[in-house]
């Protein structure tokens, strides 16, 4: 999908609700979008040579005739939007292995971060979601360009020789996701989604490896009715056989919960993840947020076997995106989960924080700065996390009690990075 395909039915929608349902954020993407359009010459001159007008009140007719405009040429030349229908394709929609990339990526290296690929994900007006890597020279460069359509909640394997990520590939005849594995170069991607067919298991998401890599849990949709998944739950998918088991203390109704970020404890015994209460609607379809904020957002905790499920954090933190310490003593943690909100929700709160397993010694690591998304570096002594003010976007570090903190790369973007996470090497 191009740019217009992708922006002009929420366009639509704001327009027959009037303008000031679009949120502040889009609209200055929006309104940067149509400055950096190439413009005729002629539009320049007859605009020098016409008469005095009220500045503010011209500003406000050219912005909306090509916002209109911007519609007009999506619903007119846009590429067609994605046939929606909840039919997963006969054959698998991407083969064994796909093209190695023209260059393969090279790891950032730095006293900050010490050497190791570090992925992030990236959401911008342009839709879905991608992945990407920062090279040596601080650039976020496409790591699956071949594949495509929409690719989020990167998560490397424990020897750093593999890669699991969800995603919907360009073509895909559906909106639901399904978990893949490749190499760090991109190369030989693989499904492992092939124990999820429709209607038990609609979608699967956010994976995580156990820490001796044969395993990976991960979110599941399940039970599609009316086109609508009714349940999320964290399933196991065994990668040495194929086969899933679904953990069904973890079972929450899709229309009042969502689930997500599970991670392993290093010693294997136990999961933790998050609990979000009446998500947004289309928290997976990811365009653009919906009028109303998620509820509240917990840290729960888990065993394995669905045993001992506890909530870990108090009420009313909005906590999320929680990632063990490599020695099993802390959880580092966010805040409301990037994913369901994006765009418009207040972020002057958003903090790093860290708590023991049995809920104790809860504690601010990284003071309020946007700062979110948090996880362990390659070497396991400083917490590498993303943050995200106004036009400027940063992944940074700082040492496990929230000091030293450093710059990994920024960028002046209006594309909102998050969720870095550091390859493992030997």
């Amino acid at each position: 999908m191009n740019e217009r395909g992708d922006i002009s039915p929420t366009l639509q929608h704001w327009f027959a609700d009037g303008p000031t349902t679009m949120p502040d954020r889009v609209i200055n993407v929006v309104a940067d979008r149509i400055a950096r359009q190439p413009q005729r010459r002629g539009w320049r001159r007859r605009w020098e040579r016409a008469p005095t007008v009220n500045v503010g009140l011209a500003s406000a007719v050219v912005v909306g005739l090509l916002l209109v405009a911007l519609v007009a040429a999506a619903l007119i030349g846009g590429s067609p939007p994605f046939n929606l229908s909840p039919v997963r394709p006969a054959v698998p929609p991407v083969a064994s292995a796909a093209p190695i990339p023209s260059q393969a990526p090279s790891a950032t290296s730095s006293a900050a971060v010490g050497p190791g690929l570090i992925l992030v994900e990236v959401a911008n007006l342009r839709m879905p979601n991608e992945l990407r890597y920062i090279a040596p020279d601080k650039r976020a460069l496409p790591f699956l360009p071949d594949f495509g359509g929409h690719q989020r909640a990167a998560a490397w394997r424990p020897d750093g020789q593999r890669l699991a990520f969800a995603g919907r590939p360009d073509g895909h005849p559906d909106q639901w996701m399904d978990l893949y594995e490749t190499r760090p170069d991109g190369t030989s991607l693989t499904l492992l989604s092939t124990d999820c067919e429709l209607p038990e298991c609609v979608d699967e998401s956010d994976p995580a490896y156990s820490p001796d890599g044969s395993k990976i849990v991960a979110v599941r949709q399940a039970d599609l009715r009316d086109g609508t998944p009714t349940r999320v739950v964290l399933v196991i998918l065994d990668l040495a056989t194929g086969e899933s088991t679904e953990i069904p203390e973890t079972s929450y109704p899709y229309d009042t919960h969502d689930i997500g970020h599970p991670r392993w404890s290093p010693d294997g015994t136990r999961i933790a993840f998050h609990v979000v209460e009446g998500p947004p609607t289309k928290r997976r379809l990811l365009i653009f947020p919906e009028p109303t904020s998620p509820g509240p957002s917990s840290i729960y905790v888990v065993g394995n076997d669905g045993s001992g499920l506890r909530q870990l954090t108090p009420d009313g933190l909005a906590a999320g995106d929680p990632d063990w310490s490599p020695g099993g003593s802390t959880i580092v943690f966010g805040s409301t989960p990037p994913h369901l909100w994006l765009y418009g929700q207040d972020q002057s709160d958003w903090a790093i924080r860290s708590i023991r397993p049995d809920g104790s010694h809860l504690q601010v690591v990284v003071p309020p700065d946007v700062a979110i998304t948090p996880s362990w570096t390659a070497a396991g002594d400083r917490i590498l996390f993303a943050t995200t003010a106004s036009n400027v976007q940063a992944i940074r570090t700082s040492a496990p009690d929230g000091s030293d903190v450093e710059d990994v790369a920024n960028f002046h973007s209006t594309e909102v990075l998050m969720y870095p996470v550091q390859q493992p090497t030997p």
